[in-house]
């Protein structure tokens, strides 16, 4: 039984990857943040909450 020829690694030129130009930086994809919900009454504090005034 032959060996099956190892097929180089080849980038596929329907979907290259994403090459920043020179001298240029990498895209950094924006923060998504989360929505504002309001606070629940019935829940307990959290430490890592500000303290209510």
């Amino acid at each position: 039984m032959s060996m099956p020829t190892p097929v180089p690694d080849i980038p596929d030129p329907a979907h290259p990857l994403p090459t920043p130009e020179p001298g240029r930086p990498l895209p950094t994809p924006e923060p998504i943040e989360p929505p504002p919900y309001p606070p629940d009454p019935l829940a307990p504090p959290s430490p890592f909450d500000p303290p209510a005034l």
